[in-house]
């Protein structure tokens, strides 16, 4: 019908301003009263009248384009128009009020830190931060480098057992290499499972800390890649067991310094995304209007302005997927994440890769 065609026109990278402009046509109507939560409208299945034209669209993006639809619909509000909030037409990387206390980005590296710094910094219009001063990076995240108040959060994978060097007088590194954030008043920690942020951390230092490069197969072969494996899966626990300390209630822990952690799952942002922006936005509101008396936009608003661009460019081809880990690797990384394993989200401990878990 009319709306399969449309949908089939619109590429998806520009679907988030064709929804504004032919709402009418793509989209139902929600009464205000009716409305329902960008998490709950991705969770449910899809009704009787949808799945029609949902069938036409198969192929490999139509999850994304079902979940960037209904994630606008939530989004939008009432009415039978609603208008881009201004926020979306604002400068990315505006600055708050340096008041103390600001949120740590944390995560292992190779879990997805900058593409989900990317979604905070697109749905906020805010500036985020980083314990490190990653030239390659000052493009799209301007305030790299910045490590005060006046960012939304400040990226760090500290603590990470094994990923710094001393330094040649034998003294530990200084702070801005180890990416201590002492001053955060809390955290939003993106955890991955080992398998994948160990691949993805192997590649990028691999080619060059390249933060979407990657290398051929033969790299995975031989003494480097094993004794990477070796080195770096105690650093994912070490890093870990800081951050998720202490377990409150469903997404919230402490840290090891008894600050308030949200835990977000990179998998589920791959699947998920308007449901895990969701959970992330809300948090972040709540922290800063309790912790540092501030107003960050409102969830709906930060989800509209996310709609335009999703992806960024931080999240690496999957053109030639395959497993590198051999089956004494993959028993002795099970062996060592046993008690951190989410098998919620990864499903049993096999050593599969994300793709391998579909």
């Amino acid at each position: 019908g009319l709306r399969t065609r449309a949908l089939r026109a619109a590429p998806l990278a520009g679907l988030a301003l064709y929804l504004l402009c032919m709402r009418q046509w793509l989209l139902p109507t929600v009464p205000k009263d009716d409305l329902e939560s960008a998490a709950t409208v991705l969770a449910r299945p899809p009704r009787p009248e949808e799945e029609s034209w949902q069938n036409e669209l198969a192929g490999p993006e139509t999850a994304a384009e079902r979940a960037t639809i209904n994630l606008g619909n939530a989004a939008l509000g009432d009415g039978d128009f609603a208008a881009t909030p201004d926020l979306c037409f604002s400068d990315i990387g505006r600055t708050l009020p340096g008041t103390p206390g600001p949120v740590a980005l944390a995560s292992f590296p190779g879990s997805g830190n900058s593409w989900i710094r990317h979604v905070l910094q697109q749905g906020t219009r805010v500036a985020t931060g980083a314990m490190y001063n990653d030239e390659s990076l000052k493009t799209r995240f301007p305030a790299e480098g910045v490590r005060d108040g006046s960012v939304l959060v400040i990226k760090t994978h500290f603590p990470c057992k094994g990923c710094w060097s001393k330094a040649r007088t034998g003294r530990p590194v200084p702070v801005a290499r180890t990416g201590d954030p002492t001053m955060a008043s809390g955290a939003l920690y993106v955890i991955r499972s080992p398998f994948d942020a160990l691949v993805a951390e192997f590649n990028r230092r691999s080619a060059g800390l390249n933060h979407t490069g990657s290398v051929p197969r033969s790299a995975f072969q031989g003494p480097e890649w094993d004794a990477f494996v070796s080195n770096y899966i105690s650093g994912w626990v070490t890093n870990v067991e800081f951050w998720l300390h202490a377990h409150q209630a469903g997404r919230s822990y402490r840290d090891a310094r008894a600050r308030p952690v949200h835990l977000a799952f990179y998998e589920l942002f791959v699947h998920s995304l308007g449901e895990e922006a969701t959970l992330m936005f809300d948090w972040l509101r709540g922290h800063f209007a309790a912790r540092r008396g501030l107003d960050l936009p409102q969830t709906s608003d930060a989800l509209l302005c996310l709609l335009n661009d999703q992806q960024g460019s931080f999240r690496r081809s999957s053109k030639s997927r395959f497993n590198p880990f051999s089956q004494a690797q993959r028993d002795k990384i099970c062996a060592q994440v046993a008690d951190l394993w989410h098998a919620d989200v990864w499903g049993p401990c096999t050593g599969a890769m994300q793709w391998e878990r579909k």
